[in-house]
């Protein structure tokens, strides 16, 4: 009798992999919600890092920094596979979730910084970790979908 199971029959479902579902879910939804704000406050972004120039512009360079961070994620999946592959890819999970949540604060400082970054290092900050951020999607992403056939794996092994 397996007790790790809720219901009976062939529609049983392993609590141990409905959390790696849900888990997964939610790990997407956050890590898609952080690119909707940006996409979404772009206009606020171009005013707030961009205000040297004119508010076209701004709102142009705003939205090539969101860019960048799409630009650089084939480099992040080259990075982080191969270090999932050789330390482990729960580690390498857990080091690109931890990264990425430090990058996205890290934005979010710049933007608190006030005047005393202006000029050129607010912009390129903001690139930079934009960049970051979008490396460290990919790898991160796509974790999720192993470790949910891991568990299917080990389910059906049972």
């Amino acid at each position: 009798m397996v007790t790790n199971t809720r219901g009976e029959g062939p529609h049983a479902v392993n609590r141990g992999l409905a959390r790696v579902i849900v888990a997964a879910a939610l790990g997407t939804v956050f890590e898609w919600y952080d690119f909707f704000l940006y996409g979404s406050l772009a206009p606020t972004i171009s005013r707030q890092f961009f205000s040297a120039v004119n508010e076209t512009t701004g709102f142009i360079l705003a939205l090539l920094a969101f860019a960048a961070g799409f630009a650089v994620r084939p480099l992040g999946a080259i990075i982080f596979g191969r270090l999932g592959d050789m330390a482990g890819r729960k580690f390498t999970f857990l080091v690109t979730i931890s990264l990425m949540g430090l990058a996205t604060a890290l934005v979010t400082l710049v933007a608190a910084s006030g005047d005393m970054y202006r000029g050129l290092w607010y912009p390129v900050g903001l690139c930079l970790l934009s960049a970051g951020v979008g490396m460290l999607f990919l790898p991160e992403t796509r974790g999720r979908p192993e470790a949910l056939s891991v568990g299917i794996a080990a389910d059906s092994v049972v």
